[in-house]
Formats: C-alpha cells, structure tokens, sequence
C-alpha cells in the first residue's frame, strides 16, 4: 500500500516547474489541485500532484498540436481508435 505524503508549496514548485503565483492561478481556474489546509498550513497531496502531471504529460502527447489549437477532436479520433 502507498504510504500518503504532503507536500508544501516549495516542494510543489520543485515537482512541477511552475511559481507559485502560476499554481495558484490554474488552482483558481480549477486546473490544478486544490491544497488542502492544516490549521494555517497549506499541503497538497503527493499522488495528486503527480496524477495531474501525468494528465497533462498524456494529454501533450495525445495532442501534439500547437498551444491554442484545440484538441477535442483529436481525443475523440484517439479515444475512437484505441
């Protein structure tokens, strides 16, 4: 059984890349997971934080497409296909 870890904003930071200020921007837009709060403390869980990075590694890989590009009929051809 995996054995559950917090992790704090800095490690967050360190585990995708992105400033803080980016992070708690997607989390307001719903597009990155939400901390959770410990007293004043925020965490986020390590298997959340690596499920959503796993999503969008697939998600960037299914759709190879540039940025602004939309990808929903390239998952529906994908998605057809598998």
């Amino acid at each position: 059984m995996l054995q559950e870890r917090f992790l704090r904003l800095p490690d967050v930071v360190r585990h995708v890349g992105f400033k803080d200020s980016k992070i708690y921007a997607l989390i307001q837009v719903k597009q990155f997971p939400a901390p959770i709060k410990l007293g004043r403390t925020s965490v986020w869980l390590e298997t959340e934080i690596a499920a959503w990075m796993t999503e969008r590694i697939d998600s960037a890989r299914l759709c190879p497409l540039p940025r602004k590009a939309s990808c929903r009929n390239t998952r529906a051809i994908a998605s057809r296909l598998a």
